[in-house]
């Protein structure tokens, strides 16, 4: 060999080195198993354990992108929103639907999702919803029934099979809504904010077209849960429901999902961790981090100043206990008082219920949880 080729064979050997190593730290991290040749992120699912013999997570391509999902306004049945029927004092929230342009480059679509109970709001959160019809957006208003149409659509069942007996186990609407928030996001793509946030520093210009999610930092210093933007099929809504789901399905006493912990802030940050191959904390500054497969997470703001862009306190404290109160909701902080003596956890509740759709709903007599139907 001369020396020419000696010098060639050392650069390729170098630059195979590098590429080792950025492909190790998770600048182009791929699952064990996908191909490096793999094009593009599909709907995948883990089975459990979830784990291979290096204890990492085991994804598999289902084929469940052929499959196409209702359209939005079908999904949350905009054409019978003005029907609602509410209390008095509250009216429905109806939604406002503007024709996409098809030919944008833009990563994450101009789609606000809401979410709550039912369609009907008090005017303090009327207020609040139509400080998110931001020019050039579409927003759509998901009830319960618009959550269950999605969870049991045959696309979410392909796509996470462990989903639907997983929320035999949701004995509250926050659990609920923080699994429903990653999989309409995975789904649809668009912009997820809580019913109670304000729109301060975000605008209808804020998320540019390049942008491939896109959080403000909460006052813990992590991306926040109570607001996402996210284009369709992202890898940290995947990551992130599939953690929730098998949290859940962990869970000791299935009348306390505690989804904080389980489904909600500490599941995306998992998720977060995982999306950058276990190279961060979680906790980061303002910026773009790239993770698996090159996707990106864009962060603005900082921990110090959480209400810069967006303000979770749009709701004060007697406005949201009116609101509750008329649509029969109940704080899940109001579930934490619950007895750990003869309690039944979410896996022997699906153990026992197998077969049905019977969702937990046990009582305390004094000495043990009993089914309270």
């Amino acid at each position: 060999m001369n020396k020419t080729s000696r010098v060639l064979l050392a650069l390729l050997l170098m630059l195979i080195f590098i590429n080792a190593f950025f492909i190790r730290i998770g600048y182009k991290y791929i699952p064990q198993g996908i191909s490096e040749q793999y094009y593009a992120i599909h709907p995948m699912y883990f089975t459990e354990p979830g784990r291979n013999k290096n204890n990492r997570r085991h994804f598999t391509d289902n084929n469940a992108h052929g499959m196409i999902p209702l359209p939005l306004a079908e999904l949350v049945q905009t054409a019978k929103a003005a029907e609602t029927i509410c209390p008095d004092g509250a009216s429905p929230v109806l939604d406002t639907i503007l024709e996409q342009n098809s030919s944008s480059t833009r990563k994450i679509p101009r789609v606000i999702h809401m979410t709550s109970k039912s369609r009907c709001a008090t005017p303090e959160v009327h207020a609040i919803v139509n400080q998110w019809r931001l020019a050039g957006h579409s927003l759509y208003f998901h009830d319960d029934d618009a959550v269950e149409r999605l969870t049991s659509h045959p696309l979410s069942q392909s796509s996470f099979p462990l989903l639907n007996e997983t929320l035999k186990c949701v004995t509250n609407g926050a659990t609920r809504s923080d699994l429903w928030r990653y999989l309409v996001l995975y789904t649809f793509g668009g912009i997820y904010t809580d019913i109670d946030n304000l729109p301060r520093g975000f605008n209808a210009d804020t998320i540019s077209n390049e942008d491939d999610s896109f959080f403000v930092i909460e006052s813990l210093g992590i991306v926040s849960q109570y607001f996402i933007a996210s284009s369709p099929h992202h890898p940290l809504m995947m990551l992130s429901l599939e953690d929730g789901i098998n949290n859940l399905r962990g869970i000791v006493n299935v009348m306390r999902n505690n989804p904080s912990r389980t489904t909600g802030p500490a599941a995306l940050k998992r998720g977060f961790i995982n999306f950058m191959n276990g190279t961060s904390t979680g906790y980061i500054d303002a910026g773009k981090y790239f993770g698996m497969n090159n996707r990106s997470v864009t962060a603005i703001g900082n921990k110090a100043n959480p209400k810069e862009y967006v303000d979770r306190g749009g709701l004060d404290a007697a406005s949201k206990k009116r609101y509750y109160a008329a649509m029969g909701m109940q704080h899940f902080h109001d579930l934490h008082k619950l007895s750990s003596q003869g309690r039944i956890s979410c896996r022997e509740h699906l153990k026992m219920t197998n077969g049905t759709n019977k969702i937990a709903k046990y009582v305390f007599n004094g000495s043990m949880y009993v089914d309270e139907s």
